[in-house]
Formats: structure tokens, C-alpha cells, sequence
């Protein structure tokens, strides 16, 4: 799956954690730095599910704009492949939208 995501990198005011499922299992937890002060801090990948964050520019502001790939096994969408991205609950403002979603066909 290849989604296009946004985030608040240059307006963060502290490390957020947003987690990531697909059909209600937790596949990933991504840290985001405070404000352009360090790198993506991803979950431990597993055996069956790896996940990059590429960041391609930023906007006036500095928020990044990029890729996020991830791989699973193709048994996992099968029936139905619900995907949901979802901050924790941590007082604040700073935000990370999904723009849009991939997902490529399987040989």
C-alpha cells in the first residue's frame, strides 16, 4: 500500500505518536519530531509487515509531504482491507492527514 501523507513537522511542538491498523490489527506506531528537530521514529517491523516514510518537500510552513509505503501479506486483504491512522490522545494540535491511498495489484 502506498498512502500520501501530510504532517505538522514544522509546526509540531513535541513528538507525536499516531498508530496505524488494517482490519483492526496494529501494524505500526509512527513517532513524528518536534519541529524539524530529528527523523521519523517508526514501530519494530516484523517478519510479515515493513513500512517506510519517504518525505518528498515541505510547505511554507515546513509541514513534510511524502510517501508512506507498507507491505503485508497479500492473504491480509483478501476479504477486506479497512486501513485506519489514528492519534493518540496527547493534548494537542498537531495533526497527520492521509491525502490519499494506493493500493497496487497483486501478480
Amino acid at each position: 500500500m502506498e498512502l500520501l501523507i501530510d504532517h505538522s513537522y514544522g509546526t509540531s511542538r513535541a513528538e507525536r505518536h499516531f498508530e496505524g491498523s488494517l482490519n483492526s490489527k496494529q501494524l505500526f506506531t509512527i513517532t513524528t519530531p518536534k519541529r524539524q528537530s530529528g527523523t521519523y521514529k517508526l514501530g519494530k517491523q516484523t517478519d510479515s509487515v515493513s513500512w517506510q516514510f519517504v518525505p518528498d518537500q515541505c510547505d511554507v510552513n515546513g509541514d513534510a509531504f511524502g510517501w508512506f509505503y507498507i507491505k503485508v501479506p497479500t492473504q491480509w486483504l483478501k476479504d477486506s482491507a479497512h486501513f485506519q491512522v489514528l492519534g493518540k490522545e496527547e493534548q494537542s494540535r498537531d495533526w497527520l492527514m492521509v491525502l490519499s491511498m494506493l493500493v497496487p495489484w497483486v501478480l
